[in-house]
């Protein structure tokens, strides 16, 4: 009811069970029939979801209002920070402008087809380019389009999904990137001559093909110098409203355990007094295990989504009288809590962490005692392998920065980071290392990605086998004549 007016709500289902009878009216077996009392369960669930304000009435209900649902109902608790944001990214620049306005039940394969045929052309771009975008990013956004219209289907807004009966343009499979023998060779010549901390990042992805994520997810609780092991179990992220924060990796497979070369071992030893010395030197401004390291996480953990640590402390920093009250603020921590290590901690930094000590204060005394207690199994960590001069983790983007500056440097050939991870996996092919291996090595959710892509150097491996074997047998062959 709405005032006087009745409002009408329907929602049409098919039953599992069929019925010979077109009505039920006058029938005898009414009391003992199989499809009403389905009919009536379903009735009965409908009726609750409009009680609960769940009911999603399709002919009223546009595409942008779904994804708004979609967004706050699955993606929010399901998608991976990144993933969501650039799927968030891609509705908000393409997708939505072009048919947001629809209503979810008008949406037709023809709609998809002629979107995509867009996509393609010239002027497309929102970064000047010429040309439209590329097949990989139009078979993205298809795959975002097919992703939100399916759970459309699987909450029984609408009945079919028009997007399964679309293909999007045709992505044209391109060789990884990677160095062979001799480049990886030069590639470890040059290394030599760079500072030990990027001699230690290159080194390891080379060695052991870990994503860049995961590379500057490691912390040295990970390694263990006693059995020569190093642990994946993380990954280190950045988003622009989120800051550098950490997840856990893309699958459960890529939580792995490997075994590093004792040359690499001795390295990483050398690389964590180097890490201790630099502590020394940076005194009480060192950040690496202290409360303010990986802050904007831990206050994200204990907190809310409606605005990110990253956006809280962009405020407070503009806020006057911020640097002047941080002992004042840091004082009513201190009345709220009994822990005085924390409270020496902020204290060190002083006015620096004025901002850091505000944010703390607008926590709840519950909030307040959850982010100590993650701030104390952080501080047991040991703290990351590679981070900022004074401790913090580092940027994920830095080595991605750095890595081209550093081959045109050395006259190197051009190589995306992430083909550090190609260059490993292609050279344990080279070895003869099984597939298998090689995917639980990599951390691939299953065999079938390391065919998928190291296809063509696996089947250039077995070519040169069968050649060394070919040649094995006419040794032979000339030994026994």
């Amino acid at each position: 009811m709405k005032g006087d007016q009745q409002i009408k709500k329907t929602k049409t289902v098919t039953v599992k069970v069929s019925c010979e009878q077109k009505s039920c009216k006058n029938c005898t077996r009414i009391a003992r029939c199989q499809a009403r009392r389905e009919a009536e369960k379903l009735l009965a669930e409908f009726v609750l979801e409009i009680e609960k304000g769940l009911f999603l009435e399709s002919s009223k209900l546009t595409f942008s209002n779904f994804v708004d649902r979609w967004i706050k109902d699955y993606a929010e608790s399901n998608l991976a920070p990144k993933t969501l944001s650039s799927y968030q990214d891609m509705l908000r620049k393409f997708i939505l402008p072009a048919f947001g306005h629809l209503k979810l039940e008008q949406i037709k394969p023809a709609h998809l087809i002629e979107f995509y045929a867009n996509l393609q052309e010239d002027g497309i771009r929102l970064d000047g380019k010429q040309g439209g975008l590329s097949e990989k990013t139009i078979s993205y956004t298809h795959r975002i389009i097919s992703s939100v219209l399916q759970d459309a289907v699987q909450w029984q807004v609408i009945a079919s999904n028009p997007a399964s009966r679309v293909k999007p343009p045709k992505v044209t499979k391109k060789q990884t990137a990677c160095y062979d023998e001799e480049q990886t060779a030069a590639l470890m010549e040059a290394i030599e001559n760079e500072g030990l901390k990027y001699k230690v990042i290159i080194l390891l992805a080379v060695f052991t093909g870990l994503r860049r994520g995961e590379l500057m997810g490691l912390e040295w609780q990970d390694i263990d110098f006693n059995k020569g092991t190093l642990l994946v179990r993380q990954a280190s992220q950045y988003l622009p409203d989120k800051g550098t924060f950490t997840k856990a990796p893309k699958n459960e497979s890529s939580v792995r355990l490997m075994a590093l070369p004792a040359s690499i071992m001795t390295l990483l030893k050398q690389y964590k007094v180097n890490q201790a010395e630099e502590r020394l030197k940076v005194g009480d401004l060192w950040r690496g295990t202290g409360v303010l390291s990986n802050f904007t996480e831990l206050l994200d953990s204990v907190t809310s989504k409606d605005v990110s640590a990253a956006q809280l402390l962009k405020i407070l920093r503009s806020q006057d009288g911020i640097i002047e009250k941080w002992e004042d603020n840091l004082q009513a921590i201190a009345v709220r809590i009994n822990n005085e290590e924390i409270i020496q901690e902020l204290c060190k930094f002083g006015e620096k962490a004025a901002p850091e000590i505000a944010a703390l204060n607008t926590l709840s005394d519950m909030q307040l005692k959850e982010f100590i207690s993650l701030w104390k199994s952080k501080k047991s960590s040991g703290g990351r392998l590679f981070v900022t001069w004074d401790g913090q983790p580092m940027h994920p983007d830095t080595i991605s920065k750095w890595f081209p500056k550093f081959l045109k440097r050395h006259e190197l050939p051009p190589l995306p980071f992430h083909g550090l991870r190609h260059t490993a996996a292609t050279m344990l092919i080279n070895q003869g290392l099984p597939a298998k291996s090689i995917s639980g090595r990599m951390g691939h959710a299953d065999i079938g990605t390391t065919y998928n892509i190291y296809g063509h150097y696996l089947k250039s491996a077995d070519k040169e086998a069968a050649d060394r074997l070919e040649k094995v047998y006419q040794n032979m062959k000339g030994n026994v004549n």
